[in-house]
């Protein structure tokens, strides 16, 4: 950051500052299996795991596990963390529906 260094896909990669490196012809399709896979995850939990990351610098380490404490406690509550705790017993993929039940 403060030197300025030019990395390559294979270096940031490498440095985990990117999930994946792919041909620019394959963009728009890796791109649009990656959306599908967020779409069809527990998406009230990755919006608090977003939200959770996003304050983490604004909190003290007792008041960001209270948020923790509390966003998974919130989790439990959906019909996804139900349905994902089924799925995982049965060795099955879970078909969430990112609602809140």
């Amino acid at each position: 950051m403060f030197l300025s260094e030019t990395l390559d896909a294979e270096a940031a990669l490498a440095a985990g500052l990117i999930y994946k490196v792919v041909a620019a012809d394959a963009l728009a399709a890796s791109t649009a299996e990656l959306a599908t896979k967020l779409a069809n995850g527990p998406t009230q939990a990755y919006g608090n795991y977003k939200r959770l990351v996003e304050k983490t610098c604004d909190r003290s380490l007792p008041e960001q596990l209270e948020a923790e404490r509390n966003a998974f406690s919130a989790n439990t509550r959906t019909a996804d963390f139900r349905e994902g705790v089924s799925a995982f017993l049965g060795k099955r993929a879970a078909p969430f529906k990112g609602r809140v039940e």
